[in-house]
């Protein structure tokens, strides 16, 4: 009989929390990946929301849970003394007509997210368009620490903050 890994205990609780925000209308899932990498043998998965009121400069969010070679063959081969997990990032995707609001943006970050966590902002435009015009911004979050089975009641919390950040985000774009 198949015994799940952490990541596919995580993965199961992350999917049915994107999909109730999208059961309850407000959010949208628009994007999921389940990925095995046969070249790294790394796990990933990814799971897109957006909010359905403000997509005109908010893209939504991304979601992504890894678990490495590392902490899968710990897991699978039962090492004594290690405490397998995965990884967590998160992307908020958006745009900005004016590159001043990153400011504003990471204000926001931290105020939600904290200043423990790495916080980082992407900043892109499309050449050869003036760079003035609009800025694709990707805000991504990283956290310092393997996800393990114990902390499902954090991913819940994260999914709380991660809906908070999307609407704060849409007001501050517009």
């Amino acid at each position: 009989m198949f015994d799940p890994t952490v990541f596919d205990n995580l993965k199961v609780v992350i999917e049915g929390a994107f999909y109730d925000l999208d059961l309850e209308g407000e959010y949208t899932v628009y994007d999921r990946h389940d990925i095995i990498d046969l070249a790294t043998m790394k796990r990933a998965y990814e799971i897109s929301l957006r909010n359905n009121n403000h997509h005109n400069k908010l893209y939504g969010v991304t979601f992504q849970l890894y678990m490495d070679i590392s902490n899968l063959s710990a897991e699978l081969l039962n090492i004594e003394g290690t405490n397998p997990g995965c990884a967590v990032k998160i992307t908020f995707s958006l745009q900005v007509t004016n590159i001043n609001k990153c400011s504003q943006i990471k204000m926001i970050m931290a105020e939600i997210w904290g200043t423990d966590r790495q916080i980082e902002q992407v900043i892109s435009f499309h050449y050869p368009e003036q760079p003035n015009t609009t800025y694709h911004v990707d805000v991504n979050i990283s956290f310092n620490r393997t996800i393990t089975e114990d902390q499902i009641d954090d991913i819940i919390e994260m999914i709380a903050y991660i809906t908070k950040t999307l609407d704060r985000l849409n007001q501050s774009v517009e």
